[in-house]
């Protein structure tokens, strides 16, 4: 895409994302009046939000994907999830931080991809950070907060794992663009026990999606493919051994 064209259809796209929040928002604060009605799950949606949001999904007139990302390289953490395999430190530094530098410009070829193939990208951005990236959506999350007026526990919450999810239930597919945290294997557990697994993208470093579970891979070019791929696993619900 050329320069010219790349900001026509970023301005473009910009108008066409408001219909997208307010469609959200409006979902969100229909499972906000059931939560209220049920009490929170600790930091969680209520399993009666859940279930309304699983059945708005298929109806959403603006679908989109979530994406997860985050630019930090906990090297400690990493570390420590590979201390039984040999790993090159070094090559592995150079690898994140070149993925942390072009952060933007990743995102900007994943988002108009997505919008060619009929899907818009969200992405959850911390309110205390100033400048989220253009082209996607961001939802401005706190870090913590007393939950909404009629919302049963009123306690401090962490609104950044209420909020997400909120979002996995609604979102096509959820795509991982992202170096090693501690948070992100926290979202990657929460997924895959609310039975979402199959749902799960990873956008590597060659601009390519896969999936952990079978090795499938798609180019960034077949990204409606796999996202319709994607969309279409079942919901299985984590059981505990």
């Amino acid at each position: 895409m050329s320069d010219e064209r790349y900001i026509k259809w970023l301005s473009d796209y910009r108008n066409r994302r408001e219909d997208l929040q307010q469609e959200v928002m409006k979902a969100g604060k229909q499972m906000l009046e059931l939560d209220a009605l049920v009490g929170l799950e600790g930091n969680w949606c209520t399993d009666a939000a859940r279930r309304h949001a699983q059945a708005l999904r298929p109806a959403l007139v603006h679908s989109f994907c979530l994406v997860l990302w985050s630019r930090q390289f906990d090297e400690k953490f990493f570390l420590k999830i590979t201390e039984d395999e040999e790993v090159d430190l070094q090559r592995t530094r150079r690898l994140l931080t070149w993925k942390a530098e072009n952060f933007l410009p990743r995102i900007g070829r994943l988002t108009a991809r997505l919008d060619q193939a009929g899907y818009y990208t969200m992405m959850l951005w911390p309110e205390c950070r100033p400048d989220p990236p253009p082209q996607p959506l961001c939802v401005k999350v706190p870090e913590k907060q007393m939950p909404p007026d009629g919302v049963s526990p009123t306690r401090e919450m962490n609104m950044w794992f209420y909020v997400f999810t909120a979002a996995i239930d609604l979102a096509q597919a959820i795509i991982v663009e992202t170096n090693y945290s501690q948070v992100l294997f926290e979202e990657l557990r929460t997924l895959r026990e609310r039975g979402l697994g199959g749902r799960i993208l990873f956008f590597d470093v060659n601009d390519e999606l896969y999936r952990d579970q079978d090795g499938r891979r798609w180019s960034l070019e077949s990204i409606g493919e796999a996202v319709e791929f994607a969309a279409a696993q079942p919901i299985h619900e984590y059981q505990p051994d």
